[in-house]
């Protein structure tokens, strides 16, 4: 079900052996279905296990392959292509004295921290690169030490790599640093609790060295020093929820500072826009209207109510509210993203890598595309060499095409404007004429196709081939193909597309056709600047069309048979206005343009998310107006982005 959603691929990802054969269990169970099956050992960044990988491959090979819906990956310590290429090519397991064991692809994580498109901070990407990591491989005689890696130690550091525990009390590898000395410090107290209030002052000072440093004793604050601390440790709001906290701080201390004594409190903060832009002129806002706020003490009652305020909203607050035994929940949660935020040092966040993998690391801001291509020429290279050097001359590495037809129909997706779509002519034999390929040229880029998608209709039987009727029969994507480069996927040629993108509108629209109201629709309306340039940023479509006798009876032909027994069709329905509108409907959506760019170049991914009609008279005023011309103006609202897409409001 998954894949019919259009989710491709499954993967799991265990870590032991029992986990391994589970897998194992379920790809039989849903044979023949491909599953991904991502063996991650106890080298892998961020919480680990105490599994070597070599281990996991060597107690599970023989079940994994057996198994031919199941794609193997290899992770946890494969930090460098050669070590990438050990495992791709098999190499890996001449040192147990057993052939070699290929897997079919391998994790790639640890590596790409420091990358141009990570978002990782750049002290932190410095950090990354200056840490030597685990660098002696020197066989170690202990009988229970792991095959074919090293370990950091739980609660130890080595290489500038440090074992410890997360607020989950699970094992993670982070960087050794003043997050990680706290996280240590934090696990001492959480195992031994009595030691909390001994070692308060020493757990503020080392919370106080990290990103998310101690709130503070509110009892011994003022209600403006409680607010102000607020804002110093929240601000810029990383979430829109810290602001909202933040309002319901401010109308708790105006209620418990103002003199009034019951009722409703008419708040000088309405709402969340009155604080989240200037934090700092809500507080002086509220020190003006109660000066006393700077001198009255937090209460007892307050002091308890803050833990409330901060659990308020799942997204947790970038401090520690409260030093109790929940210390290393309150401090663990939510730790990460302050790796990507250029505010905090490296000393002061916590860092993940795996401790073998982060000595391959010596670049920062090296484009992602590189990195991997380096894992691939690595790859490709050792594999050369166990085929005494044998190659297949072909137009891409990509199932060895022989040309560049072949290779678009190879190719599952295709990158459109920077998102990678679903390849229609996926899987189709070459010459076939449903999805046609053309060679339109050569451009800076790549040769220059054209991928013609004939569309079916139910008129194709007709005399004349359907012809006569209005129907969209063709989709024309073009496409920028270079098969000398690795892992690329065709890409939609922007500089073609608009071209394609206005001719499928038109088709959608009718135009070549003849409207069900008998009038010919020669071209698509022109779009004309409009005076209210606020309203009507992109200008007004003009058109017209005839309300021809025949409109609402077609309509009602079409739509009523859907209605209730009870219920009798009227001679028109308003939305039988909508179809002889869709050529000014479709020209003003195709006015709107972002960044110098068509919104349509989405066109065959657009929803037609909701619609509204407004009849101004009678149904029997407006029949009065058969045969007549009706003016349509048409135009857009400037187009808004949404969590679901671009959204587009179009007026007629």
């Amino acid at each position: 079900s998954l894949n019919a959603d259009g989710i491709p691929y499954v993967a799991f990802k265990p870590g032991t052996v029992d986990q391994i054969r589970q897998v194992v269990r379920i790809a039989k169970a849903v044979a023949p279905t491909t599953i991904i099956v991502e063996v991650e050992g106890g080298v892998a960044g961020g919480h680990h296990s105490w599994e070597s990988l070599d281990d996991l491959l060597l107690n599970t090979d023989a079940d994994v392959r057996a198994c031919q819906n199941l794609v193997l990956v290899a992770g946890g310590g494969i930090g460098t292509p050669e070590r990438a290429a050990d495992y791709i090519s098999g190499q890996w397991a001449r040192a147990y004295d057993m052939p070699d064991m290929p897997v079919d692809g391998v994790l790639v994580g640890t590596a790409a921290m420091t990358a141009k498109e990570a978002h990782t901070s750049p002290q932190v990407k410095k950090m990354l690169v200056e840490t030597p990591g685990i660098t002696d491989f020197t066989p170690d005689p202990d009988p229970f030490a792991p095959r074919g890696e090293k370990w950091v130690p739980s609660g130890k550091a080595v290489g500038g790599v440090t074992s410890g525990l997360s607020h989950l009390h699970a094992d993670i590898y982070e960087l050794e640093n003043s997050s990680a000395r706290c996280g240590r410090l934090l696990v001492r107290v959480m195992k031994h609790p009595e030691e909390l209030d001994a070692r308060r002052d020493e757990i503020i000072e080392a919370l106080n060295t990290t990103a998310k440093p101690y709130f503070g004793d509110l009892k011994d604050m003022t209600y403006l020093e409680w607010a102000e601390r607020f804002a110093e440790l929240s601000f810029p709001w990383a979430d829109w929820t810290y602001a909202e906290r933040f309002l319901h701080l401010l109308q708790r201390i105006e209620a418990r500072v103002c003199s009034q004594e019951s009722g409703e409190l008419d708040s000088l903060f309405a709402d969340r826009a009155a604080v989240e832009s200037d934090p700092q002129a809500a507080i002086a806002k509220l020190r003006a209207a109660y000066p006393q706020a700077a001198e009255l003490k937090v209460t007892a009652a307050d002091v308890a109510w803050f833990p409330t305020l901060v659990r308020e909203f799942p997204k947790p607050m970038p401090f520690v509210p409260v030093i109790d035994n929940d210390l290393l929940r309150w401090w663990g949660q939510d730790q990460l993203w302050q790796s990507e935020d250029a505010r905090y040092s490296a000393d002061s966040v916590r860092i993940i890598p795996g401790p073998i993998s982060v000595a391959g690391i010596t670049t920062m801001d090296e484009p992602i595309a590189d990195i991997l291509g380096r894992f691939e020429h690595a790859a490709v290279e050792r594999v050369k060499e166990a085929n005494n050097g044998e190659t297949t001359e072909a137009f891409a590495e990509l199932g060895a095409c022989a040309d560049a037809e072949a290779f678009i129909r190879s190719c599952p997706n295709i990158s459109w404007v920077g998102h990678l779509m679903a390849n229609p002519a996926y899987g189709t034999a070459n010459g076939d004429a449903d999805y046609e390929i053309r060679h339109v040229g050569t451009g800076e880029d790549g040769e220059l196709f054209d991928l013609d998608i004939h569309l079916d209709t139910y008129w194709d039987n007709d005399p004349d081939g359907g012809l006569s009727k209005h129907a969209v029969r063709d989709i024309v994507i073009p496409l920028v193909v270079n098969g000398a480069e690795s892992g690329l996927f065709p890409v939609v040629d922007r500089d073609r597309l608009p071209e394609h993108v206005y001719a499928m509108l038109a088709a959608t629209a009718g135009i070549g056709n003849t409207a069900i109201t008998g009038d010919e629709l020669t071209a698509m309306p022109v779009i004309e600047k409009s005076a209210d340039k606020a309203a009507r940023p992109f200008g007004e479509a003009h058109a017209t069309y005839t309300l021809s006798a025949n409109l609402g009876f077609d309509h009602e032909a079409a739509t009523a048979g859907t209605l209730p027994q009870n219920l009798k069709a009227s001679r028109i329905a308003p939305d039988a206005l909508v179809g002889p509108a869709w050529p000014a409907i479709y020209a003003a959506l195709g006015s709107v343009y972002v960044n110098g760019f068509p919104v349509i170049e989405g066109l065959l991914n657009a929803v037609h998310l909701d619609h509204l009609i407004e009849l101004d008279i009678t149904e029997d005023e407006l029949l009065e107006h058969t045969g007549e011309q009706i003016a349509l103006y048409g135009w857009a609202e400037q187009y808004a982005e949404s969590a679901s897409g671009r959204v587009v409001t179009i007026h007629v």
